[in-house]
């Protein structure tokens, strides 16, 4: 007897990551990436013409849009898919406010094939999935948040490389960016941040661990 799996929408702008992923997952009895996308307006269309979809697994950053700022939108389309954060950041960083903007789970990207297994088939059915490292710092984390939390992955990246003393040019040409792009980003990331130099941006990757 054939046991049907649980079809997952893939959200993630890197293609060989979703590639990958999916060719793990084809091997599961449980699970199967059904329907890909690379964008919140993708995701969103898949939800509306797949309503059977089960599950989702979500990257935080999508092309420089933070996804966790977007999960009401794709609620909209489906209100009760669990979703699963994957992100190339451990959960110290990102996991608490995933689980606040209202994610059912949070990987790092290096997590083992059998984790993805356990969150996901903890979540199948709505509920809450937290591995240690998540439960930590969800329990560390005061309820508003740090204010490093609202950054996307690449306004992180760009944070510390600043604070590590990289110049806007190394930057750029390490992300393949314009430095007017790299500038704009740090605007931002002083804006979220409520800083007014790179003196405060350095202090304030200092106190958080996010320098090296």
């Amino acid at each position: 007897m054939t046991t049907s799996k649980y079809p997952i929408l893939q959200v993630d702008d890197h293609t060989i990551f979703r590639s990958g992923l999916s060719k793990l997952l084809a091997e599961s009895e449980c699970f199967m990436i059904q329907a890909e996308a690379a964008t919140i307006e993708q995701a969103c269309a898949c939800l509306q013409q797949q309503p059977e979809l089960a599950l989702m697994i979500l990257d935080i950053n999508l092309a420089g849009q933070n996804s966790l700022d977007q999960i009401p939108l794709l609620r909209q389309f489906h209100a009760d898919i669990p979703i699963l954060i994957m992100s190339m950041y451990p959960p110290d960083q990102f996991a608490a406010a995933a689980y606040r903007a209202g994610a059912n789970a949070y990987l790092s990207k290096d997590a083992c094939h059998e984790e993805l297994q356990l969150a996901l088939s903890s979540i199948v059915t709505g509920g809450i999935w937290l591995n240690p490292s998540a439960r930590l710092a969800t329990d560390d984390t005061p309820n508003q948040g740090y204010p490093h939390e609202r950054l996307s992955e690449r306004e992180l990246d760009i944070l510390k490389s600043l604070a590590n003393g990289e110049s806007l040019t190394d930057i750029g040409s390490r992300m393949f960016l314009s430095v007017k792009t790299v500038s704009t980003y740090r605007t931002r990331i002083l804006e979220k941040l409520n800083l007014t130099n790179n003196a405060e941006l350095i202090k304030y990757a200092l106190t958080h661990g996010l320098s090296v």
